[in-house]
């Protein structure tokens, strides 16, 4: 009898286990978007900095986004979708989670910790709520009165940024609404690209035309240079093991700039093909709260009925990546 309910836990763990993460998606994978033109493909980077291509038969693929249950999100900036890749694969013919929105317009996607979705319309000046999925024709709109609306970052503390192309300025976006008048956080910028924070709190800011990285922790006009050199940086983040990760488009490469300073950098990663974009970092994934309740019906000779408690931590027990 001990065996037979090893068995049975086993397998039902197994299920929701399943459920969970993809196959081809481990906690700490890296995956970028590349908008080639006509070649737009999502690629999967792992932990040794092997390169391979997790999705293909994307429309100008640039936002990628995780959701808090393990889903991964592209925005196709030529369609105007947002298509769930989670599978990988080729989506030359897939449906899309959110479409109605012109071509060009869209650009960076974030979906926060309460697993709302937000993706920026860079030719609106606008953040677009499309958590429902379905036609955005009529979507609510989260925040306007923007200028170039390029990424949108959420820190640890649950405020959100909006990064201001056409402005050059930073601005908290956290209580949404119409921003034309807001005093930004941060601004005297050329052409910012995006934002990124560090395990610390320390937040970043990729400077495109002049390749630079800023710190601009304290806010305000003046942030000091981090990292210098770059070329045109279209993605900062931190890895979950805390090292530091820009995106040099025209060179294709990831690097390292954990350390600050000039290039060069030590590469992570290369041959990401043409326009690499933004990056998502698969988190580990996190089971619903409380506890999970198995019960269990035997037609045996003799009827058991057993209750099980599975401990909180059993299902954050993950597959070690093969790769």
């Amino acid at each position: 009898m001990k065996t037979l309910t090893t068995l049975l836990v086993t397998f039902i763990f197994s299920i929701i286990t399943s459920n969970v993460w993809s196959a081809s998606i481990y906690p700490g994978d890296i995956f970028i978007s590349v908008a080639a033109p006509g070649n737009g493909a999502v690629y999967k980077i792992n932990e040794t900095g092997a390169v391979s291509t997790f999705a293909t038969g994307l429309a100008d693929p640039v936002g990628l986004s995780f959701s808090p249950d393990g889903q991964l999100y592209v925005v196709e900036r030529a369609s105007g979708e947002v298509t769930n890749i989670s599978t990988g694969g080729d989506f030359s013919s897939a449906s899309a989670y959110s479409w109605g929105f012109s071509s060009n317009e869209l650009r960076n996607l974030l979906i926060d910790s309460s697993g709302r979705m937000l993706v920026a319309n860079r030719q609106a000046g606008t953040v677009v709520d499309i958590t429902g999925g379905g036609n955005q024709l009529s979507a609510p709109i989260f925040a306007s009165g923007l200028s170039g609306t390029r990424d949108i970052f959420q820190t640890s503390t649950g405020s959100i940024y909006a990064v201001e192309e056409y402005s050059g300025e930073v601005t908290d976006i956290t209580a949404g609404g119409n921003l034309v008048d807001a005093i930004p956080f941060a601004g005297g910028f050329s052409i910012p690209y995006a934002l990124a924070e560090s395990p610390s709190g320390y937040l970043y800011l990729a400077e495109a035309l002049s390749g630079n990285v800023y710190d601009i922790t304290l806010g305000g006009f003046g942030a000091s240079i981090f990292a210098s050199s770059l070329g045109i940086v279209d993605e900062i983040i931190f890895a979950n093991d805390g090292t530091f990760l820009a995106v040099q488009e025209y060179l294709s490469t990831i690097v390292d700039i954990s350390g600050g300073g000039a290039s060069p950098f030590d590469i992570v990663a290369s041959g990401l093909g043409q326009y690499p974009q933004q990056i998502a970092i698969a988190p580990s994934p996190v089971p619903e709260p409380g506890t999970i309740w198995l019960m269990l019906s035997c037609l045996l000779p003799m009827c058991l009925r057993s209750a099980f408690r599975l401990p909180k931590n059993l299902a954050r027990h993950t597959a070690v990546s093969p790769d």
